[in-house]
């Protein structure tokens, strides 16, 4: 813990660190409309060293809530296409495989950035921001893709072994 902490010698230090990092002063600033939707640029906040606390701060709660979401429904979706991946090996192709590995990259890259702004949000600022959508939107995209061709290739599969006891049965009775 001494690497971690080693600028903090004694209370002082803690408390400007801890005013520094969060900035609470200027939430308790904002009324419950700014403090939901956000302040915007109206109001400028002045703690960069907490990422997730500004975004909240210009954003609002409810942007944030919604972002997080976002993130939260890309892991259940790849998590689901790699799952399915896995007990449909047999019937993979490459192009099934492919679409998997982009998905579970783009999975990481929006993990990288979203917990990247724990501390610091060149992940929501002009560029980063647009890397951040589109790794998000990439990993979305891929995942539909697996599920969709895998359970059509399941349901085909399906579709044809209940049509095969039909077609023993008129070969038997003829």
């Amino acid at each position: 813990l001494n690497s971690i902490f080693y600028r903090m010698s004694s209370k002082e230090d803690l408390e400007i660190y801890q005013e520094a990092f969060f900035r609470l002063s200027e939430f308790k600033s904002l009324n419950i409309f700014q403090t939901l939707i956000g302040a915007g640029s109206e109001l400028r906040y002045s703690g960069s060293d907490f990422g997730w606390g500004g975004i909240v701060f210009s954003g609002g709660i409810i942007s944030y809530i919604a972002f997080t979401f976002v993130l939260i429904y890309l892991i259940i979706q790849v998590r689901k296409c790699v799952a399915l991946a896995i007990r449909s090996k047999k019937i993979m192709t490459d192009t099934d495989y492919c679409w998997t590995h982009i998905a579970s990259a783009n999975l990481l890259i929006s993990f990288i950035f979203y917990f990247g702004l724990i501390h610091y949000t060149p992940s929501v600022e002009l560029g980063g921001a647009q890397l951040f959508a589109l790794s998000m939107a990439v990993g979305l995209h891929a995942s539909g893709q697996v599920l969709k061709r895998l359970n059509s290739r399941i349901t085909g599969i399906r579709e044809e072994l209940n049509r095969k006891p039909d077609i023993l049965v008129h070969i038997q009775k003829g």
